[in-house]
């Protein structure tokens, strides 16, 4: 919803939600808004096509993809099949510690991408199997370079770095 004020309403915002709880509050919110401007999509993304589980807890902030586990079942799709061709300003991930498949699915998509805003922690990471350093070089690779957000400044990440604690991080091709 802030990405839709910021675009106005000549920009385009699609936003991705995989959790059809989560979902039907943004789409109720996108009508409440009138953001005619804001297309939700009720996919999970990762690096291949299929379906895949997801945890449906009350707390609907912290629902994720499940391996063995009861839950919702979501259709996955990789990003670069997601999104339309064209410049990319902002790319906001939030995938509770599944950022490496997603990025992974999204190679064409990450070439016209000026930012991306993601979400990063060890311990979500982890869960899947691999940590935080390798969605750094994936990044790196595709051209971006990285920043922690400290205070109101952007602070440069160098090497490999993990991430102890749940934080927002900057990857940008300025």
């Amino acid at each position: 919803l802030r990405a839709a004020t910021v675009v106005g309403p000549t920009g385009h915002v699609i936003a991705i939600e995989a959790h059809p709880k989560t979902l039907q509050f943004l789409t109720d919110n996108i009508a409440l808004n009138g953001f005619g401007s804001v297309q939700a999509v009720h996919r999970a993304v990762g690096e291949t096509e299929g379906t895949v589980t997801f945890s449906d807890y009350l707390s609907d902030d912290q629902n994720h993809l499940v391996i063995g586990e009861m839950g919702v079942t979501v259709r996955m799709q990789r990003l670069d099949e997601l999104v339309p061709d064209g410049p990319i300003a902002l790319l906001r991930v939030d995938i509770e510690g599944f950022e490496l498949p997603g990025f992974r699915g999204a190679r064409r998509a990450l070439a016209r991408t000026r930012v991306i805003l993601f979400e990063s922690w060890d311990q979500h990471a982890a869960r899947y199997g691999f940590i935080v350093g390798q969605v750094h070089t994936l990044l790196r690779s595709s051209g971006f370079t990285l920043f922690r957000l400290a205070g109101d400044q952007l602070q440069p990440i160098v090497g490999l770095s993990g991430a102890p604690r749940c934080e927002n991080l900057v990857a940008s091709r300025e």
